[in-house]
């Protein structure tokens, strides 16, 4: 990855912690973080955003990016009041909002005092948003609002979506 002056390190969950969820995986990266903060980026998400900044500048315990959509039921859904997010909703049936916390997410190494804590949901998983909710109650979350193009890929229409930005604005000759 020397052209993009990144080192990309992964682990492959075994099936019994693919199947518990976001938070169970980021467990097993306390190995290769080295008590350093990191950042989460869930594989089927796309951002025409350039992140530079967010990274240079993060100095709390979490960060997460929103975004206002029109299907928040899909996510979790981010309660915000003045520059704090009061609460995240998972999948919420009644949102409060249109605000989806979307899939990138900076951390402190404090999660791995927080994730051995998390109960497993009625989902039978370990919730990223029980995680995300624990730096909200500790008033250590910051958010910042997406203002460019973002898509979750997780529908067929949403992957079509996406193929049609990346096609419209020309990512192939961007890399």
């Amino acid at each position: 990855m020397d052209k993009f002056n990144a080192d990309i390190i992964y682990k492959i969950q075994d099936s019994d912690h693919c199947q518990m969820g976001i938070a169970s995986a980021l467990k097993l990266s306390k190995n290769f973080t080295n008590g350093d903060n990191f950042a989460v980026i869930l594989g089927d998400n796309f951002y025409s955003n350039n992140f530079k900044n967010e990274v240079n500048n993060f100095n709390s315990k979490c960060k997460l990016f929103i975004k206002q959509v029109s299907d928040v039921t899909r996510f979790g859904c981010a309660s915000v009041k003045g520059n704090k997010i009061t609460k995240i909703v998972e999948k919420p049936t009644n949102p409060e909002s249109d605000l989806a916390v979307t899939g990138l997410y900076f951390y402190s190494p404090e999660i791995y005092e927080v994730s051995p804590n998390l109960k497993i949901s009625a989902r039978k998983e370990l919730e990223i948003t029980d995680l995300n909710n624990y730096f909200v109650q500790q008033n250590t979350a910051q958010f910042s609002l997406i203002e460019g193009f973002w898509s979750d890929m997780g529908t067929p229409d949403s992957m079509v979506r996406t193929q049609k930005y990346v096609r419209d604005n020309d990512f192939g000759t961007s890399f």
